[in-house]
This record gives C-alpha cells, structure tokens and sequence, in this order.
C-alpha cells in the first residue's frame, strides 16, 4: 500500500528512503505530509503503510538529511535511513512485535480494570473505589492515543487520536468515567487489530522477498553471464538450471521442465512448463534447463 505527494521533482534530485516507526495510518502520513510538504527543497513525498517506509526527493541544497529526520522525530515518530534488508528487516519486524505485545498487554489490562470498577460499582463499593480504577484504565490504555493525539495538536493536524483524546477528556469531566475508560478500551482495541492487519501483511511481504535470489544467469551478446538481478532488463533471456529458483516474471522462451510454483500459487504438484509458458519469480525449477525471457521486474 503506497501514497505520494509530488511536486515539480527534478531529475536531478536526491533520493532518502527512511523507515518511520509509529506510521501505522493514514493519521501519520497525513502529519509528515503537513510537515514536510511545503518546507524548501522537498520535491516529493512517497509512503509505504505496509513497510513503514517513508521515500524523500529532495534538493540537498535547500535541505540536509538530518533537518528532513529531525522534522519526521519532533512529530513524536523514530525515522531512521533504511539500512540493506535481511538481518535489518529481520530485526524491524522483530521490534514491531515487541511494540504490538506491549499494547496488547495494555489493552488487555485496560479492558479488565474497566469491567472491574463497572462490577465493584455494581456490587455498591465506594464510588472513590471505581473511579480510582477507572482513571487507572483510562491511564494504561490511554496513554499512546494522547501522546499521537498531541503531537498532532501541535502541528494543527486535529487527526483521530486527538477526537478520541478530547471525548475521553470530556466524558471524565462530567462525570461519565465509564464511558471514558470504555471508549479508551475500545479504541485501543481497534488499533491494536489494525496493527496486527498490517502485521500480517508485513510478514507476507518479507516472506515474498525471501524468495526472490539476488543473482541470475543473463544471456547478453551471444554470451552466458552471472548478474545482479536488480540490472536485468525487460526482454532480456534468464536461464535458470536444475534446482534453481526463477528470478522474475517471465515466458519461457526454451527449454521443458517442472516448476514448483507452491511458494507462489499453492499448488501441491509441481507444473510442467514449456515454451509460451509463463513462469512466477519465486518458483523452482526442478529438473530441465530453461531459457525465460523476463516480462515483470522486481
């Protein structure tokens, strides 16, 4: 899932791919888009939801680096350059389960004191007892909605979690704890499935990328040359042997053999290809040799 905000972006201008922990929705873009959008030099803004990435085209002559991170930071977020994947990627996805573990326990511990104070009031316990506990759940599943709800306030940006903030606020003010500390429970609740939603997809993506190999046999002027699959080309002739995976999408051009297509497809049995046949990226080749010409890059 990706959104993007462009200006007039020069061909010349410089790329900065940051990773933005706490961009979780569509509240965060829209604050780092009124943030950056309109400060000299920032030439476009595009966002990746599913990676927490945040991608920069800037003019490093009217902007530095560390301004554009420290502008993403003082929002109440953590951006930080994207490093090259694997054990990086690895340990991001590592954090963010950590990250969805504490809230879970927060908003479990939210909703629990909040059925607790409902039923000591029920029992007729001094109403003091209630509010205590109610201002306790109001304060554990809370308090991460407020800190969001306030970095937004200070940029103008009166987003979801302000609202909630205020109505929570208001409802405590007349009195109406129950309903405070249950609107805390219930939002934090939402959020907390919209993170693990995004979660999953992640965890599809990162499994999709573990796939991909990064090398692949390139027949170029008559000759068989190993390169980077980031430099092949649209058109150009992939050949993939025995046990190897295939690289990128494709055709097959020569050649006859199975392909396991499960990692893609799900399909139990391996399919025989042949050529005019189309092959996924991902896939594996199982016994014959074959000769794809690539119509999907990476």
């Amino acid at each position: 899932m990706g959104y993007s905000l462009a200006k007039n972006r020069a061909a010349s201008a410089t790329s900065l791919r940051l990773y933005v922990e706490g961009l979780d929705c569509a509240e965060e873009i829209n604050l780092i888009k009124k943030t950056l959008a309109h400060q000299p030099g920032i030439k476009e803004l595009k966002f990746f939801l599913v990676t927490r990435e945040v991608e920069v085209y800037f003019d490093p002559e009217k902007i530095q680096e560390k301004e554009i991170i420290s502008g993403i930071n003082k929002l109440g977020l953590k951006a930080e350059p994207v490093e090259e994947r694997g054990e990086v990627g690895r340990k991001k996805a590592e954090d963010i389960g950590h990250r969805n573990r504490r809230l879970l326990v927060l908003t479990a511990i939210a909703g629990a004191l909040t059925l607790l104070g409902i039923f000591l009031a029920w029992l007729g316990m001094k109403e003091e007892i209630s509010l205590a506990i109610y201002l306790l759940a109001i304060l554990m599943g809370g308090t991460h909605i407020a800190r969001k709800g306030l970095a937004a306030a200070r940029h103008l940006s009166l987003d979801m979690n302000f609202l909630m903030t205020i109505a929570v606020v208001g409802a405590a003010f007349i009195g109406e704890w129950v309903e405070a500390a249950a609107v805390v429970f219930l939002f934090s609740l939402a959020h907390l499935l919209e993170n693990y939603s995004l979660d999953r997809a992640r965890r599809a993506i990162h499994s999709l990328m573990d796939l991909a190999t990064q090398k692949a046999l390139v027949r170029r002027k008559g000759q068989e040359i190993e390169v980077d699959v980031a430099t092949i080309q649209l058109g150009e002739q992939v050949i993939v042997r025995p046990g190897e995976k295939i690289p990128l999408d494709g055709v097959v051009r020569n050649g006859r053999s199975e392909v396991n297509q499960a990692p893609i497809t799900g399909e139990s049995m391996p399919v025989l290809k042949q050529p005019g046949d189309k092959v996924f990226a991902g896939s594996i080749n199982q016994r014959g040799s074959l000769e794809i010409q690539v119509t999907h890059l990476s």
